[in-house]
Formats: structure tokens, sequence, C-alpha cells
């Protein structure tokens, strides 16, 4: 067999990475449409919401395994804790899972391997069911706690910002919270990581979700 000349193998190396380049491009523009056209959609009251039976459990397992699926979350940890409570809710589950979707995303974006990233699920007092995403990443400052949740907020500036993003996956998560008359909690830390929760009221508490056959995972 004859061997491809050297010029045209580093030719074809080369566009190959073109076309990696453009190909992450391309959906780094459609995240950045999807993600603008949702926040209209929050302002003009055009969410288009449905709300059904929703086992949060299966949501999220869906979500992590879409994060370790993707290039950024590759090689990274995220645990979920033994023994956690998880009620059915009564949610919007495309809204649910986009909540997680972006916390995750951005868990894993602001901090590094090998830290773990947790996700903590557990019945608050009044009935309410909480999910929370904790990182060891870099962490915010009060003021920019304060801040996070506003739309095409960045926490660093565009001269030394390290970390690529539209600013609006928060925004949109508290959007999303707040159709469901939740709310999105942000506490942590500058260099201390960073714990963000869904508080979902008790209205949209149900019984306890089934829990998987062990005969099905076999």
């Amino acid at each position: 067999s004859t061997k491809e000349p050297p010029r045209r193998e580093n030719a074809q190396r080369e566009h190959a990475q073109y076309a990696g380049y453009i190909l992450t491009s391309a959906r780094h523009m459609l995240g950045l449409v999807i993600d603008i056209l949702t926040v209209a959609q929050m302002e003009s009251g055009h969410a288009n919401l449905t709300f059904d039976s929703v086992d949060p459990r299966k949501v999220v397992g869906t979500a992590i395994a879409t994060v370790l699926g993707t290039q950024a979350g590759r090689g990274r940890t995220i645990r979920t804790a033994a023994g956690a409570v998880w009620p059915v809710l009564q949610a919007d589950e495309r809204a649910v899972r986009q909540m997680m979707l972006n916390l995750l995303s951005n868990a894993v974006k602001f901090s590094t391997a090998p830290s773990a990233i947790d996700v903590q699920a557990w019945l608050d007092p009044q009935g309410g069911f909480v999910i929370a995403v904790q990182d060891q990443g870099i962490g915010m400052t009060p003021e920019q706690i304060e801040k996070a949740a506003q739309p095409f907020y960045q926490a660093e500036d565009g001269a030394t910002r390290r970390f690529q993003g539209s600013g609006l996956g928060l925004s949109i998560v508290k959007s999303l919270m707040e159709a469901h008359g939740g709310r999105l909690l942000l506490e942590g830390a500058a260099g201390c990581g960073l714990r963000a929760s869904l508080h979902f009221p008790a209205e949209r508490v149900g019984g306890p979700a089934p829990r998987p056959d062990p005969a099905s995972q076999a």
C-alpha cells in the first residue's frame, strides 16, 4: 500500500482541526440562541411550562450523565447523596432538566479536577424540596452572589475573564424556579466553592418517588 505524502497528511489533520473549531463554535452559538430565546419567553410570560408528576432523581441522573458526556465533564466526579429523599414533584420536567444542566455545567466550569461535585437533596422543614449542587471551585464574593442571577452578568470583566459563557445560565434557572413558585439560592465565598440550590415549595411536592427495581439494574 502506498503511504500518503506528509504534506497531504498534514493538510488533512489541519482540515479536521478546523472542522472541530467550526463545530464547537456552532454549538456555542446554538446554546447562546437557545438561552436568549428562553430568557425572552420567561420575561414575556410565554414559557409554555407543563406541570406534571416528575421523578427528580431520574431527571438529575439524566442531567449528570449528559454533563459527564461533554468534553468539559469527562474525567470529572459528580456524586449524589446516598439515602437522599426524592419525592415526586409537580413540575415541568424539561425545565427541571434544564436547571440541573445549567447548575452542573457551571459547577464543572468553575472548578477543576480532581475536586468532586456533590448533588444533595432533602425536604425542608416547611415541606418543600431542595436540590443542591455543591462545587469546590472559585466561589463568589457576596457582591457577585447578589448579581449572579442577573441576565448576562459575568463575575469577571472582559479583559480578565477566564471562563466562557453567555452569563444567562443562572438567570434562566432563577426565572424557571420562580415560575414553579420557588427560588434559587446561592451560597459560598471567594475561593471556597459555591452551593446553588433549587427550593421547590411544599405545594409542588407529592409522595416519594418510586425507587428503581434492583432486578432491572442487574
